[in-house]
């Protein structure tokens, strides 16, 4: 695979891709073969160039003959020296050996094969272009000629207003700008950047944020333009939708806050002031970091920073102060906005208060797994602590005791006083099961005036009669309601794993079966599952 030459000498200028010009005479016509063979010689300047090379180089060790050769080195030469009379005498032949180019190389440049270059600038969503100093078309990615309409076309070494004959007379208005900023960026000798539109097929627009670099050779000629060209419809798009935004959001019951590129607040709306209780006078000008509550490092505030720099967005849960001190949770949405060049000239912050949300939140999960009325876990937590305890028992090889209780003669306070002391009541046995047992274990009300005691890491039985003696002796104690004394007492049956059961529903129907046999040997006492029990 050829790879892709320039070089320059004596005022001339070869480009094995698209030909010879000369400073005064401009291009030089070489045939395909002949362009081949001088780019051979230059390439080699100074060195002998022998036929064989020729023949394998530009033929491909096709066969050819001497003349045929002698005929394509006699057209070059004729060339330069209708292009620079004398310049003939830079091909010089060996007689019977080649022959040796001997111009005075001042740039020369080898650059990837064809194929390599292709690849490479297909991979890039954006177009990449290259033009000559001409304005002619050397080479375009597929994303230029997709942009361009032009894939099915033949487009190289045309100029923009060639290629706008070639296409709907949308384009042409495109490929005028695109000839004006062309001849701009080789004036200005510096890479230049705009904003161009091109027409689709469809009959919309697509806007590109285009960079062109130009390249010159040594003597100050034009060599090569290179353009890039980067889709911003969409970026321009949200732009605009962006200062709409800015108006609704005036008004939003969402907090807004605005900052320069600073970070020093420009802008706050009433709900700002709703939320914070920081009137606008006094925030602004000022860092957003008079808000900190504290709860947050220096690489929690690191990480938005380097987000917004990537994305321009950041989202997500963070605690901030109020100014009476108040420390509070709220949604945070921070997006840069730019301006109509692509700068960015600000940050916008729009947030909600979360302390509500976050409150029923927790109230709500809080409900789903502990009794309403004594805040004791449910049925459906205490699933949950046998089954960490089953996998803890298994692993430590302990037994677990599950202790059904039920308070004796409940109804009858019920009937006396009535149910708010009954409620009283059961709020207070749920106090004082708490203190009769270990840390590790665990009291549940599953309904009524029935609680539920689960002993975990048992590797005596003596553990569980003293914590079933402990318990009625709390319970025992009169309790104080208003201005009555309450003597109530508990009727406990036990059953345990693995001895009684594998899973919770069966322990609890055996530790119930028991609670009934406590109840008829004289309430206020504990007795074990036994098979005669069930």
């Amino acid at each position: 695979m050829k790879r892709k030459f320039q070089a320059s000498f004596n005022g001339f200028h070869v480009d094995s891709h698209s030909g010879v010009r000369h400073n005064r005479s401009g291009e030089i016509k070489l045939q395909a073969k002949e362009l081949a063979v001088f780019v051979e010689l230059v390439i080699n300047a100074g060195r002998l160039v022998t036929k064989e090379n020729l023949i394998q180089s530009v033929w491909g060790n096709s066969s050819v003959s001497d003349s045929s050769i002698a005929r394509c080195i006699s057209s070059i030469k004729s060339q330069l020296k209708e292009a620079d009379p004398g310049s003939d005498a830079l091909i010089k032949m060996v007689y019977g050996q080649g022959y040796k180019f001997i111009g005075d190389l001042t740039s020369s440049a080898s650059f990837l094969c064809e194929k390599s270059f292709s690849i490479l600038i297909n991979a890039s969503p954006d177009f990449i272009l290259f033009k000559d100093g001409d304005g002619r078309w050397l080479e375009a990615n597929r994303t230029a000629l997709q942009s361009f309409d032009l894939t099915d076309k033949i487009w190289q070494g045309k100029t923009d207003m060639e290629l706008a004959d070639m296409l709907p007379s949308s384009y042409r208005a495109t490929f005028d700008a695109c000839a004006h900023s062309d001849t701009a960026a080789w004036e200005n000798k510096a890479p230049s950047r705009m904003v161009e539109v091109v027409p689709l097929a469809d009959g919309t627009n697509r806007h590109f944020d285009v960079m062109k670099s130009p390249l010159f050779h040594e003597d100050g000629s034009r060599n090569l333009l290179i353009i890039f060209g980067h889709d911003v419809t969409d970026l321009l798009r949200m732009m605009e939708r962006q200062k709409l935004s800015e108006q609704v959001l005036a008004n939003s019951r969402e907090a807004v806050m605005i900052t320069d590129t600073y970070n020093r607040i420009v802008s706050v709306n009433r709900a700002f002031s709703t939320v914070t209780g920081y009137s606008e006078e006094e925030v602004i000008g000022h860092n957003p970091r008079m808000f900190a509550s504290g709860r947050h490092d220096k690489d929690f505030y690191h990480a938005i920073w380097h987000q917004l720099n990537v994305e321009g967005v950041w989202r997500g849960e963070i605690w901030d102060k109020r100014k009476n001190g108040e420390i509070y949770p709220k949604w945070l949405d921070i997006s840069e906005v730019n301006d109509r060049n692509g700068t960015l000239s600000n940050y916008i912050a729009i947030f909600s208060d979360l302390t509500e949300h976050k409150n029923t939140g927790a109230q709500i999960e809080f409900l789903a797994y502990h009794d309403s009325l004594t805040r004791l876990p449910n049925r459906l937590l205490l699933q949950d602590r046998f089954k960490q305890a089953l996998a803890a028992s298994i692993r430590e090889n302990t037994k677990i005791a599950v202790l059904f209780l039920d308070l004796d003669k409940f109804k009858q306070v019920n009937d006396t006083l009535g149910h708010e002391a009954g409620d009283q009541l059961l709020m207070m046995v749920a106090g004082r099961l708490e203190q009769a047992i270990r840390e590790v274990d665990t009291v549940s009300r599953i309904g009524g005036d029935e609680f539920v005691v689960l002993l975990t890491d048992l590797r005596a039985v003596e553990t569980v009669t003293h914590i079933a003696g402990k318990i009625l002796a709390q319970l025992s104690k009169p309790f104080t309601i208003g201005i009555n004394q309450i003597a109530s007492s508990l009727s406990i049956g036990i059953a345990m794993y693995p001895d009684d059961g594998q899973e919770l529903d069966t322990l609890l129907r055996m530790a119930d079966a028991s609670m009934y046999h406590a109840k008829n040997c004289g309430r206020n006492t504990y007795r074990f599952f036994t098979a005669h029990t069930e």
